[in-house]
């Protein structure tokens, strides 16, 4: 018996069960157990080819034998299936009907607790703002102070350089004037003579000033160039006294 003719015998419904299909592959792999190849002849390199195909068209025949069985036992399946969605939904709706107020109860206590969390998180980021705002206005006084600090002590540093220079010129014009005066002591001129001459010096020197600071000087620099003036630091320039 050809193999794919037993097979097109078999009974669907019995073979595809749990251990059907076993008697069924112990007498295919029996029938072509005792089966010797022959590759010297043309017949026997056909018998060859003719059982393989046989077993190949048996595991066709057994293929669509557990499709049409598929078929059938899913048209048995669809009320089933239908049956059991329309009663699962069913179950589902009254079990959320049920339950609804207690859900809109949960869902309300959420929401309460997030508005909370969220009040304290935004409360917490004005705090923390506030804080900023307040370190931001105390280091902009701090910055203002060292400003004008600084400032001040510019300015102090300015004056006491001023006054500084101003008593390096006192002190120049005064000993220039003793050593005048010593000069003048070696020599025949009379004390009244010295002081007279002094006192003409200084009238002209402020008369020099007084001419400088009109013309836009300030009184340090006008000082401080008749001073040059007088020590001769300034060519083809002199004081006539």
């Amino acid at each position: 018996m050809e193999l794919s003719l037993y097979v097109e015998k078999l009974d669907p419904a019995v073979i595809f069960q749990s251990g059907g299909t076993d008697s069924v592959l112990a007498y295919i792999h029996n029938e072509v157990g005792g089966f010797v190849p022959d590759l010297t002849t043309k017949e026997g390199r056909d018998e060859i080819k003719s059982l393989s195909h046989q077993v190949s068209k048996s595991k066709v025949v057994i293929e669509s034998l557990a499709k049409t069985l598929t078929v059938k036992l899913n048209a048995q399946l669809k009320p089933i299936h239908s049956e059991r969605k329309k009663c699962v939904d069913d179950l589902d709706d009254l079990r959320d009907s049920i339950r609804k107020p207690l859900t809109d109860w949960e869902d309300a206590k959420k929401a309460e607790t997030k508005r909370v969390a969220l009040e304290l998180e935004i409360s917490g980021c004005i705090e923390v703002a506030d804080l900023m705002n307040d370190k931001f206005d105390r280091d902009q006084a701090d910055n203002l102070a060292k400003a004008a600090l600084l400032e001040q002590e510019t300015k102090d540093a300015e004056i006491e350089a001023q006054e500084k220079h101003d008593s390096e010129i006192r002190n120049e014009a005064v000993r220039e004037a003793q050593e005048r005066f010593k000069t003048m002591r070696d020599s025949e001129v009379k004390p009244s003579v010295v002081q007279r001459d002094d006192t003409h010096k200084a009238r002209v020197n402020n008369l020099i000033l007084q001419k400088f600071v009109s013309a836009g000087l300030s009184e340090f620099t006008a000082k401080k160039i008749i001073l040059e003036i007088h020590r001769g630091e300034w060519p083809h320039v002199s004081i006539t006294y």
